[in-house]
């Protein structure tokens, strides 16, 4: 559960299309809708909204578009 925010804050797209709920002012309501009331599929679905923020996915970024255009742009 979050807060929103304001700037770029990657998480709070991820959180709030995972369960509403859970994004909003009122921590202590959304900590326990957390607890109490979990979304049906919830840990399911967060893995897979944070699968390109994982280290396999950032790696496979950084090694196949990063260090080329790095790389590039020395030559």
């Amino acid at each position: 559960m979050t807060t929103p925010a304001p700037g770029p804050y990657a998480a709070l797209p991820v959180a709030g299309g995972l369960d509403p709920r859970l994004v909003g002012e009122d921590v202590a309501r959304a900590l326990r809708a957390a607890l109490d009331d979990p979304a049906p599929g919830y840990a399911e679905r967060a893995l897979a909204a944070i699968a390109p923020y994982r280290r396999a996915a950032v790696d496979a970024v950084v090694s196949t578009e990063l260090l080329p255009r790095l790389l590039s742009a020395r030559a």
